[in-house]
Parts: C-alpha cells; sequence; structure tokens
C-alpha cells in the first residue's frame, strides 16, 4: 500500500484526525486535503501519480 492510501484509509476510514497523519506522515495538511478530494470524486483512480508535465507550453518569443 503507497503512501497516499494509507494517509486516506487513516483519515477516513480510521477516523484518524487530519493533524495527526500530517505530523506522523510529515506532509502538508493541503497536500491530504486534495488527496482526499481526488479520492472521493475518483476513488482510487484519483490516487494514481500524475504527470508533472503542463498540459501546454506557451510559443517563445521571437527576437529580433
Amino acid at each position: 500500500m503507497d503512501l497516499a492510501h494509507y494517509v486516506i484509509k487513516a483519515v477516513l476510514v480510521e477516523g484518524q484526525s487530519v493533524d495527526d497523519v500530517c505530523a506522523a506522515h510529515d506532509i502538508s495538511r493541503s497536500w491530504l486535503y486534495e488527496l482526499i478530494g481526488r479520492y472521493r470524486e475518483l476513488g482510487d483512480e484519483g490516487l494514481k501519480a500524475r504527470s508533472k508535465r503542463p498540459r501546454s507550453s506557451p510559443p517563445s518569443v521571437a527576437t529580433i
């Protein structure tokens, strides 16, 4: 079980507090709340690793 699944289970199933889980695993509250939101919206699919590549790349400015 990876960290994302573990912390989601700790908060949603076991009822541990978000603050306690964040402190125990050295993660931010905002990251944990983002994981919880993705899990509630998409289930296990929402916890899969996502690409950090930008969706688009603005064209470079032509230099003269």
